[in-house]
């Protein structure tokens, strides 16, 4: 047998890593994406908070599903799609409205920077979520 390809040892995902990894990844993604609609919206105090909630508990769930995958890239790819397709889903029928109205364009130019923020505040909160797991599973491999 060829020494020079070896069969690269990865470590088998432990419950305690995917539960920290989800509680990682879930606290991270609300409070990115929470804070994201919350600047957005430039509303003071109890209005902007209470509106950003929705987002938040979206970015703790897209965070939590990416994070116990215990896998960073895996992590933040899921994380990214997630995100960035429940805010596809929210918006088309915004979207559509404002095409009735003649303001396609208003919606496109509002869009596709939010799209993106939501996608990467996704993709971070399954990445770190993902990369702590991975770290919890290792380190409950050594002992």
């Amino acid at each position: 047998m060829n020494d020079n390809f070896t069969i690269r040892e990865s470590p088998i995902v432990t419950t305690k890593g995917m539960i920290i990894g989800g509680i990682v990844g879930a606290l991270i993604g609300a409070v990115i994406r929470g804070g994201i609609t919350f600047y957005h919206l430039r509303e003071g105090e109890v209005f902007g908070l209470l509106a950003s909630l929705p987002s938040a508990s979206i970015g703790f769930l897209c965070g939590a599903i990416a994070g116990c995958w215990c896998r960073g890239s895996i992590g933040a790819l899921i994380g990214a799609l997630l995100s960035a397709g429940v805010f596809g889903l929210f918006f088309l029928p915004f979207a559509y409205v404002l095409s009735l109205f003649d303001a396609a364009d208003k919606a496109t130019e509002f869009a596709w920077p939010l799209f993106l923020q939501k996608a990467i505040a996704g993709g971070i909160a399954g990445g770190v979520g993902g990369l702590v797991g991975r770290w919890i599973t290792a380190s409950e491999k050594k002992q």
